[in-house]
């Protein structure tokens, strides 16, 4: 009767594996709140560049400073720029406004008609000859596609 009365605490094996299971389950929750954070930039930045382009869109529709408005995609310095023009190497850079992507982020393609990283309004009509798609993708390799039609359509594909 003394003996199981004598026994209280753990014992070291159980401190182990009670040690081990908690290590195990929180690297699982940090893994999955790493995958849910890279997914909400990749789709907020998605958003914010769709934005964009509406943007630049309504003031080439406006006429705002009788001029086209373009978005231009800059994967080497991971960047989008709004600006004023007929094309962004003879824009008037004083209207320009820059967006950096987080780290994270990339695009990983950009594929518009008539070649180029840019994505230029007709002014009145808002319609682009420069139609086609940008891919924006995350450190997980999942990624959003942008689609701009001739018409100035603005849509974007998720992967799955």
């Amino acid at each position: 009767m003394d003996k199981i009365r004598q026994k209280k605490g753990f014992t070291l094996i159980e401190l182990i594996i009670t040690t081990a299971v908690l290590v195990v389950l929180i690297s699982l929750v940090f893994a999955a709140q790493s995958r849910v954070l890279a997914n909400t930039y990749l789709d907020s930045n998605t958003d914010q560049i769709k934005q964009t382009l509406w943007l630049a869109q309504t003031k080439s529709q406006s006429g705002l400073n009788n001029s086209s408005w373009g978005v231009n995609f800059d994967n080497t310095l991971s960047e989008f720029t709004i600006f004023k023009g007929e094309s962004y190497s003879t824009r008037d850079s004083s209207f320009d406004i820059t967006t950096p992507l987080p780290s994270s982020l990339n695009f990983s393609s950009i594929s518009l008609n008539q070649g180029g990283n840019s994505v230029i309004f007709t002014q009145y009509s808002g319609e682009t000859d420069n139609y086609g798609s940008i891919t924006l993708s995350n450190s997980e390799n999942i990624y959003n596609i942008i689609q701009i039609n001739s018409k100035g359509l603005i849509s974007i594909t998720q992967s799955p």
